[in-house]
């Protein structure tokens, strides 16, 4: 049996954020390269992801969204 954490990992759509990032690279003219796509994944992971999913948990619980 699968633990939440694992169901929600299948879950995720990681084309999407490649498409994202790929898009993003593209409007900059920036090449789309594996490098420069890490470059920033790894940089909204470390710098924005953070703080965007905090604020949605504080904004959806003080909306009493989640599942108690």
């Amino acid at each position: 049996m699968q633990t939440d954490k694992e169901q929600f990992t299948e879950w995720i759509d990681d084309d999407v954020i490649a498409d994202a990032i790929f898009e993003a690279l593209k409007e900059q003219s920036i090449p789309t390269t594996f490098k420069n796509a890490t470059l920033v994944w790894l940089d909204v992971l470390h710098s924005e992801l953070p703080d965007a999913i905090a604020n949605s948990v504080e904004a959806l619980d003080s909306r009493s969204y989640f599942e108690k």
